[in-house]
């Protein structure tokens, strides 16, 4: 990319509806980006591939294979191409599920035009993006349930977190379990990925 960030990033839009695609596309054109090309699913797979867009924008929803897969193909055929996957608020147990290194960022269908801004703006750069609709699930977590959390990001099991904290281990599974369900995290390795993504573990 240039000196003249923001224009000089490059999208690519995938969805389903030509509408959705249509208000994306003035949306961030309005703000100085640069809209490449538009499509459905393997439309704008083609057109990552071609291109090498620095940005694709994707709703979780895609007519002719998943956008999760969609999204990875994408970054086979385009590595350096930062994806970012547009959702309806409800779907935060896809969302976990998709976290993935292959995904820079996540954006609530009903946040604001200003935060898909920062997430295009953030990921473009290199950085991860969860809107704030999905951060805040975080702040749903006790006290003692964000220490333990912390430490099964960090890699540490069970018994070294009950030392660590003076508790039983069977009280840190029980954290655990309401931590994961707080968050509607189904494995215990997805703790790590939102950890990265919450900015308190480095990548």
């Amino acid at each position: 990319m240039t000196d003249s960030f923001p224009m000089s990033i490059r999208i690519v839009i995938g969805g389903d509806l030509p509408l959705f695609r249509t208000g994306l596309r003035l949306m961030i054109e309005r703000q100085g980006f640069t809209v490449i090309g538009e499509g459905r699913g393997r439309e704008a797979l083609d057109l990552v591939e071609r291109s090498q867009p620095d940005v694709a924008i994707l709703n979780l929803f895609a007519p002719d294979l998943s956008a999760l897969q969609l999204a990875k193909e994408m970054h086979q055929c385009s590595p350096p191409t930062r994806i970012i996957i547009i959702s309806e608020r409800g779907a935060d147990e896809d969302i976990s599920d998709a976290r993935t290194d292959y995904i820079a960022g996540y954006v609530s269908e009903s946040e604001s035009q200003d935060v898909l801004i920062a997430a295009i703006s953030e990921v473009a750069q290199g950085a991860t993006y969860l809107c704030p609709g999905w951060r805040s699930n975080r702040r749903a977590l006790s006290h003692r349930e964000d220490e333990v959390f912390r430490f099964i990001a960090e890699g540490k099991r069970m018994k070294e977190i009950a030392v660590l904290l003076g508790l039983s281990t069977k009280t840190v599974e029980s954290h655990r379990s309401r931590i994961m369900k707080k968050l509607q995290i189904k494995e215990t390795a997805h703790l790590v990925r939102y950890a990265i993504r919450q900015g308190l573990l480095s990548a």
